[in-house]
C-alpha cells in the first residue's frame, strides 16, 4: 500500500507532500498505480523547484526522490503562498482520484 501524506503548517506556511511505499498492484516496474504516484510526485518538485528558482520561497526546499519514498515540503514567501498552495491542491486532488479509484492500494491523509 503506498502511504500519502499532506501537510499543512499555518503558522509556518510550511507545506509537505510525504509518500512511502508501493502499491502492490503489480510487480515493481510494471504498477500503474505507482507509476501515477510517481508523476504526480515529480511534477510536484519541479513546480517547486521553479517555484524556488523564482525567489518565492523562504529557503531551499527539501526534496527527496527515493525508491519506495518521496518527500517535498517547502515554505514559501507570504507573495507565493497561495500559488503554491493551490499547486499542492491540485496534485492533491490527482492523488484523490487514485485513492477513490484504487482505495485497496492507496491511503490518503490530506491536510491541507
Amino acid at each position: 500500500m503506498t502511504n500519502i501524506d499532506f501537510y499543512y503548517d499555518k503558522s509556518h506556511r510550511r507545506l509537505r507532500l510525504t509518500v512511502c511505499g508501493h502499491a502492490g498492484f503489480a510487480p515493481i516496474g510494471q504498477d500503474i498505480i505507482c507509476s501515477a504516484v510517481s508523476i504526480l510526485v515529480q511534477t510536484l518538485a519541479e513546480y517547486v523547484k521553479n517555484i524556488y528558482i523564482r525567489g518565492a520561497l523562504q529557503k531551499k526546499p527539501v526534496i527527496i526522490l527515493e525508491h519506495g519514498y518521496a518527500s517535498v515540503c517547502c515554505i514559501p514567501k507570504k507573495r507565493a503562498q497561495a500559488e503554491l498552495r493551490r499547486c499542492f491542491e491540485i496534485i492533491q486532488t490527482g492523488f484523490r482520484l487514485l485513492a477513490q479509484t484504487y482505495p485497496q492500494y492507496i491511503l490518503l491523509n490530506a491536510e491541507l
